[in-house]
């Protein structure tokens, strides 16, 4: 009789208990955590089971989430292990507030090297699972205005390949502008991010960038920024401590790079060399120090003419020191 009795609560929850269960105990976190939300849950644990129909809300950064449909890929004996073998997500949708005002708390500096380690650990989850996340689209305001949208894209990766492949929709910005769809490669091995290319504008590409995540160190970072005609180079110490930015090759139309951005500016002028180092940047910012070097040519304001200015900047813990240099 025990034993039949099991046997009956084993069936039981392979389906129908799954089913029931499921969303009241997704309910219940959901609650925990200040949001709340439904689903649906279909199939049995040991022939496969899928999520449906999930439904997030909240009242604070995330306003909703929905998700079509989720399915786990794995084995039995794995998922007894919380192993599994993939995940396929269908028709998922965030919408986003930004700007809330939030209660000033202090917060302990970003232990870097414990980032290290979690994305190490993290890879290591996830590069052996053949993933397509699919009509993945975001959404965000800023102070009840739209702020940007995503429209659908794709992420899919093979299992135990070092690529993971992003096939992003067209962007839509604050003032309404939309920008075509794009793809790019993220390869992510032990100890670094790259991305070779990726052009989030039109105009604006980054090339090669690389996320170098050491074990037991910190990350740093290196990378080709390309904005119109002008190529600068990009690197950082060990623990984003220092920077460098330096322009490469090209000349830059500030004017008409600005408009491309949004903004305005009521003067026309080339740059035709910047070369920033900065240092300390973290864990305080505001205590940066280090030199800023621009050199402007054809400079044009109203009725004022300027063939060269060059300003160099030196920032001190306390102070800031500004030298300018103009040829008539």
């Amino acid at each position: 009789m025990v034993f039949a009795l099991l046997v009956l609560g084993l069936l039981w929850l392979n389906g129908p208990g799954l089913r029931m269960i499921a969303p009241r105990v997704v309910a219940h976190f959901l609650h925990q955590a200040g949001l709340r939300g439904n689903l649906k849950v279909s199939g049995n644990l040991t022939g496969g089971f899928s999520v449906s129909d999930l439904r997030i809300e909240g009242d604070k950064e995330l306003a909703s989430l929905t998700i079509g449909r989720v399915t786990p890929a794995y084995q039995w004996r794995g998922l007894i292990n919380g192993q599994l073998d993939g995940l396929s997500i269908t028709g998922a949708h965030a919408d986003l507030r930004l700007g809330l005002k939030k209660e000033e708390k202090e917060k302990p500096p970003l232990d870097l090297k414990k980032l290290v380690e979690t994305l190490r650990s993290l890879r290591e989850r996830v590069m052996p699972l053949e993933l397509d996340f699919s009509e993945i689209s975001l959404a965000a305001t800023r102070d009840g205005k739209p702020f940007f949208q995503l429209s659908p894209s794709r992420i899919t990766h093979k299992a135990d390949q070092g690529e993971i492949l992003f096939q992003l929709g067209n962007f839509t910005d604050l003032i309404g502008r939309e920008w075509p769809a794009q793809e790019s490669t993220i390869t992510w091995t032990p100890d670094a991010f790259m991305i070779p290319n990726l052009a989030p504008f039109p105009g604006v590409a980054v090339r090669d960038l690389i996320i170098q995540l050491p074990a037991g160190g910190e990350p740093s970072a290196e990378a080709e920024v390309q904005l119109d005609d002008a190529v600068f180079i990009v690197t950082s110490t060990p623990g984003f401590a220092s920077v460098k930015i330096d322009l490469l090759e090209g000349r830059l139309q500030v004017s008409e790079t600005a408009k491309r951005f949004g903004v305005e500016i009521p003067a026309t002028g080339t740059l035709t060399s910047l070369a920033v180092e900065l240092d300390q940047i973290l864990p305080t910012p505001k205590a940066a120090t280090g030199i800023v070097r621009i050199l402007l040519e054809d400079l044009a304001w109203q009725d004022w003419n300027l063939p060269e200015l060059s300003l160099d900047a030196a920032l001190a813990a306390d102070s800031t020191t500004l030298a300018t240099r103009g040829m008539l």
